[in-house]
């Protein structure tokens, strides 16, 4: 007696689905080898969230000694620029920063002597950058301060950085940027302390 209940193991079914029914077929599309390329080096590029902490210590000291030449280098640079010596070119840099100082504080900040600030002033005024200057309040008293033509060269050197440190500084959160001031308030001051240490007496 036949049967009318289907077809035995291993047969295919009375009305078989279509393939349109499946949807579209998808066909994986082979990424460029470009596309490859980019994303293999990016991979490399971005730190490991599991790096060891001595690994990352050891970045972050390699990081500072490459940061201190990089200022090194952009000091130089712009004492080229502008035709005068490293420390010179620092004078600037400061007074740009802080706007009018005593010779005294300028030696404080430079390291330097008496004498050799002195000496500093006078190269810088007779090259039109700096000028002396005295307030009604004392007058025994000497400021120094750029001269409109030390403003406009100076700002030529440092105003372009402001953009894109500011960029920089922004893109970092509250949080972050805590650290990042914490942590360089201190390297100042171990630096600056080191510094002092291994200075030698200098006759004024």
């Amino acid at each position: 007696m036949n049967s009318a209940r289907g077809t035995g193991r291993g047969t295919a079914p009375a009305h078989p689905l279509p393939l349109s029914s499946l949807g579209p077929t998808r066909v994986a599309t082979p990424l460029p080898a470009a596309a490859i390329l980019t994303t293999m080096v990016a991979a490399v590029q971005t730190p490991s969230p599991y790096l060891s902490r001595g690994t990352v210590i050891a970045e972050v000291a390699q990081e500072l000694r490459v940061h201190r030449r990089t200022i090194d280098l952009f000091e130089h640079a712009a004492a080229e620029r502008l035709g005068v010596n490293a420390t010179d070119a620092h004078c600037l840099e400061i007074l740009e920063r802080e706007g009018r100082v005593t010779a005294g504080e300028l030696a404080r900040g430079l390291g330097l002597t008496t004498s050799a600030v002195t000496a500093l002033i006078d190269r810088l005024e007779r090259a039109g950058y700096i000028a002396r200057v005295r307030t009604p309040a004392d007058r025994r008293r000497v400021y120094v301060e750029l001269t409109s033509h030390g403003r406009e060269r100076a700002a030529e050197i440092w105003d372009p950085l402001e953009g894109p440190l500011h960029d920089l500084v922004a893109s970092y959160n509250n949080h972050e940027l805590t650290l990042i001031r914490d942590f360089l308030r201190r390297s100042r001051q171990i630096l600056a302390e080191r510094a002092a240490s291994i200075r030698p007496p200098r006759p004024e």
